[in-house]
């Protein structure tokens, strides 16, 4: 039966045994590695012989920026991954956890691939609640034999907490509520906390020393100083601040009247206009009525066997006339040579009347 070795700090071991006919044969070794060292013993029995051996291992590591260290021997590449100023925190190399910071936030890691993009990570759980995590997992590639250093920066949170009130114009001092507060951090920006109902506010990672805040809120802006003392611990509560650097005091805009709902008098119906009663246009005046005549003449060929002459073609005259009521009577004429009649009676007149307008 055997257990075989992790690739960070742990322990091993072998067992074998082979018993048969007048020959008993056992082979035994267990191993442990830690962070400084690797340790074996072994023991055989073979043939009627004894054999039992000790072994030992370890190495010396320096880095330019990482200090010395003791560690595992070192065969082909090392890093050592730095944590600043927190201990027991575990570390991995390709997700194999390889041991756990010591005391000044330090891990040698010897068994790394030389020229090859060796995954490192931390565990960002075991860093206290009171510490921000910048990096978590990082890719390096050391040399043969050469080593590399890994940090994870890591900074201690403090939070500063308290409540705020604005001297007002007339002196009283007036509560900035919902408003905003910023305070110049430095290097690092500006701090800003969102300001409560009761003036309370809440700022992370400031450094100790005075820094310059500024309020504001809708009635106006203000700018005071900040003084953050040096105390250790998660929280710091600076009490009440009062803010008398008034810098701009905006008055409330005042509340919308309400609209008096009052009847608007109802416009005066003032009679429409009389239309003129339209007027049938003027009869358009009409020339004189004058005859005129239009001459017809119609030819017809003689038939060619006619016992008879036939009558000479006489003209047709059309007499147009216009009337007063619009209409032109139309008169024709049809002029005939007399021929005798029986009957005595006269010739007859056709009369065609004919209407123009409407």
């Amino acid at each position: 039966m055997n257990k075989p070795l992790p690739r960070g700090e742990g322990a091993a071991y072998r067992f074998a045994a082979d018993v048969g006919q007048g020959q008993n044969d056992i082979t035994s070794r267990i191993q442990y590695q830690s962070s400084f060292g690797s340790y074996a013993a072994e023991f055989d029995y073979v043939g009627g012989q004894e054999h039992s051996s000790l072994e030992a291992a370890g190495g010396i590591v320096a880095i330019r920026g990482g200090g010395v260290h003791l560690t595992r021997p070192v065969e082909d590449g090392f890093a050592v991954i730095e944590v600043p100023g927190v201990r027991d925190v575990r570390g991995y190399v390709d997700n194999q956890e390889i041991g756990r910071t010591g005391r000044g936030g330090t891990m040698v890691v010897p068994d790394l691939h030389p020229y090859y993009a060796n995954r490192l990570s931390i565990a960002d759980g075991d860093v206290p609640l009171d510490h921000s995590v910048g990096l978590v997992e990082l890719k390096l590639a050391p040399p043969l034999r050469g080593g590399v250093l890994a940090v994870f920066p890591v900074s201690r949170s403090q939070y500063v907490r308290g409540r705020l009130d604005v001297q007002g114009p007339a002196g009283a001092p007036i509560v900035p509520a919902f408003g905003e507060l910023s305070v110049d951090a430095g290097g690092a920006g500006s701090a800003l906390s969102p300001i409560g109902r009761g003036g309370e506010f809440e700022l992370r990672d400031l450094k100790p020393g005075p820094h310059v805040a500024d309020v504001e809120w809708e009635g106006g802006r203000c700018r005071f100083s900040l003084n953050v003392p040096s105390v250790n611990g998660p929280a710091l509560d600076v009490g009440a601040l009062h803010c008398r650097g008034l810098l701009d005091a905006r008055s409330k805009p005042a509340a919308p009247r309400p609209i008096d709902r009052v009847a608007s008098p109802a416009p005066s119906r003032r009679p429409a206009p009389a239309r003129p009663a339209a007027t049938a246009p003027p009869p358009a005046r009409l020339a004189e009525p004058s005859p005129f005549a239009i001459p017809l003449k119609l030819h017809k060929s003689p038939a060619p066997a006619a016992p008879a002459p036939s009558p000479a073609a006489s003209p047709l005259a059309i007499p147009l006339k216009l009337g007063v009521d619009g209409s032109i009577p139309l008169v024709i004429h049809e002029h005939k040579k007399p021929s005798p009649r029986p009957s005595g009676k006269p010739h007859a007149k056709k009369k065609l009347k004919l209407f123009i307008g409407n």
